[in-house]
């Protein structure tokens, strides 16, 4: 069985930054997430303020390994 890795945020500024080099390095296959769509390869869309959404994502992919990069800077917890 293959082992997963899943980057949230992968689509903002830490994880695009993140992402290539952790490819690069990592014998697992890497999927990567963020809110919004990309042409990046093994990528899954998620709203990460939908705890549903979250647990649909994390139970279909069953990683080994998360790297947790969602944030948000409007200075709002709650988002």
């Amino acid at each position: 069985m293959a082992m997963t890795i899943l980057v949230t945020g992968a689509s903002g500024g830490f994880g695009t930054a993140f992402l290539p080099l952790l490819r690069a390095d990592a014998d697992e296959l890497v999927i990567a997430s963020g809110k919004n769509e990309s042409a990046c390869a093994n990528y899954l869309a998620c709203d990460f303020t939908d705890e549903v959404a979250v647990r649909q994502l994390i139970n279909s992919i069953k990683p080994r390994l998360i790297f947790h990069l969602v944030g948000s800077f409007t200075g709002q917890f709650e988002q």
